[in-house]
């Protein structure tokens, strides 16, 4: 799944590096965030359980309809990873944020932390959409 700008100088990935169906359905990913000043490739996976990204792509459905509130995607471990749509003005002006930090396991004083944030194009979230279902098959 890819989320980009307008001018496409904004980019989050989203790129499956496998699913696990049996037990908990859930998926690893790996993110990649790219900006004019930023060039990020995570090689720390992060897992999104299935329920929570349909659960996601059920408030996108309706957050496109509405362009109003947010629609909000967490990763399974709590706070690792949150990444949110929302309107920014009553115009119907949207923005989408990725926010990821990943503590070291061993030494909680050290982690990464990162928040990105740009205004997208509202038609541009029936392919966000798709490219998200696409991404759990």
């Amino acid at each position: 799944m890819k989320i980009t700008n307008e001018f496409k100088t904004r980019r989050i990935e989203f790129i499956k590096i496998e699913s696990v169906k049996e037990h908990l359905p859930s998926h690893r990913i790996q993110i990649q965030i790219e900006t004019e000043n930023i060039k990020a490739n995570y090689d720390n996976y992060i897992w999104l359980s299935e329920d929570d990204i349909n659960r996601f792509i059920i408030d996108l459905e309706s957050f496109v309809k509405n362009r109003k509130g947010e629609a909000v995607l967490e990763s399974m471990s709590p706070g690792e990873l949150q990444l949110s749509f929302q309107a920014t003005d009553d115009l119907g002006h949207l923005s989408v944020g990725l926010y990821f930090k990943k503590e070291d396991r061993i030494n909680k004083n050290y982690s990464h932390e990162l928040k990105v944030e740009f205004q997208i194009d509202p038609t541009y979230l029936p392919t966000v959409r798709n490219e998200l279902i696409d991404l759990i098959k």
